[in-house]
């Protein structure tokens, strides 16, 4: 008989009935058992062979493969399959231009038991996921012998195993001190990956009695930089931020992506929200007004590499903000009673905010 399933049997029943077991989890090293869960690269090439797909071998490697299973280089399966029955006739009908890897593995998996971990996580945890989303690979401590009962201590290695046994990392080797290396298998898991990710920081900025957002957005409509800068500062040490590193984009955009989130949050709080829009003599990073539009805020981000240099930072966001007029508009619209302009700078995991009353 054989039994699978995302963790490890326990074998701690009263009951006699299942005696000599032999478990095998993703993490083991039983050569014999090692490739029997998945495709391996030479049952992969003749399955698409079979079905004139070996061209796209590639674009199946890139996507599906990854996993390391001892010595195996493993195929999820039910992607490659999907990925044949998806694909094999348009290679019959000549029409091979609609031929597409698609992610077959998000609809298979549920996030529910990760999004457990959101707010128990630590800022170091937090670190490695930011390491694994850029590429790299991390080395952290597993529970090999975890089952779904330790799930609600929230342990630091029941995450990582959880996240190992449930097809989101694979583990490329052992260290000396007995640790796991781990990284993401591929671009389809990388995907689910970073979607999950956001879901889980969106969950935590509005999540419990008090919706982050809308304090943040509240602070910035009525001047109270500090707390703004205070909550942003609490919300990065959990953020994980999702980068495009194909792209040569600048270091700002990571820290305007992270803000955006925030304020898509807000509802029906602030209104006129702008983004990156043309504005005076140049394009501003953000600005909205409050739900009845008589409270306005402006705001220009910049990145920092070195703390120490934060506060110059500040003063010539400032300036950039009032020499390029970004605010001109809304200082010359009489139904706007206040206008306030906001200089963000970001360095790693901290703010600072500067604040200038335009009207």
């Amino acid at each position: 008989v054989v039994m699978t399933g995302c963790l490890k049997v326990a074998k701690n029943s009263i009951f006699t009935g299942v005696n000599n077991a032999i478990t095998n989890s993703v993490l083991d090293t039983q050569i014999q058992f090692s490739s029997i869960i998945g495709f391996n690269k030479q049952e992969t090439v003749k399955l698409l062979n079979d079905y004139g797909l070996t061209k796209y071998l590639p674009l199946v490697r890139n996507n599906y493969d990854g996993y390391k299973f001892f010595h195996d280089d493993i195929f999820c399966p039910w992607d490659v399959l999907n990925f044949v029955a998806k694909n094999y006739l348009h290679v019959q009908n000549r029409t091979e231009q609609y031929i597409r890897a698609e992610n077959f593995w998000n609809n298979s998996t549920s996030s529910n038991a990760l999004k457990g971990y959101v707010n128990y996580l630590s800022s170091n945890v937090n670190t490695q996921l930011q390491d694994l989303v850029d590429g790299k690979n991390i080395e952290v401590a597993v529970n090999d012998a975890m089952n779904y009962d330790d799930l609600r201590w929230h342990h630091p290695e029941d995450f990582f195993s959880l996240l190992i046994h449930t097809g989101y990392l694979t583990c490329l080797g052992f260290t000396p001190d007995g640790k796991y290396l781990l990284r993401i298998p591929n671009k389809e898991i990388l995907e689910c990956f970073k979607k999950n990710i956001q879901d889980n920081f969106d969950d935590t900025v509005v999540s419990g009695h008090e919706n982050k957002a809308v304090k943040i957005a509240a602070s910035f409509l009525n001047g109270d930089a500090e707390t703004a800068e205070n909550e942003l500062s609490l919300l990065l040490q959990s953020y994980i931020s999702i980068r495009d590193f194909a792209s040569k984009s600048k270091k700002e955009n990571l820290y305007q992506g992270f803000l955006s989130g925030i304020l898509a949050n807000c509802g029906s709080f602030i209104s006129e929200y702008r983004s990156n829009s043309e504005a005076g003599d140049g394009y501003l990073d953000f600005s909205f007004k409050d739900q009845n539009g008589k409270f306005a805020c402006v705001m220009e981000i910049k990145y920092c590499p070195k703390s120490a240099q934060m506060e110059n930072e500040m003063q010539q966001a400032m300036t950039q903000i009032n020499s390029k007029r970004y605010a001109q508009n809304l200082i010359d619209d009489l139904s706007v009673k206040s206008v306030l302009a906001y200089a963000l700078v970001f360095s790693g995991k901290y703010c600072r905010i500067k604040k200038q009353k335009l009207k």
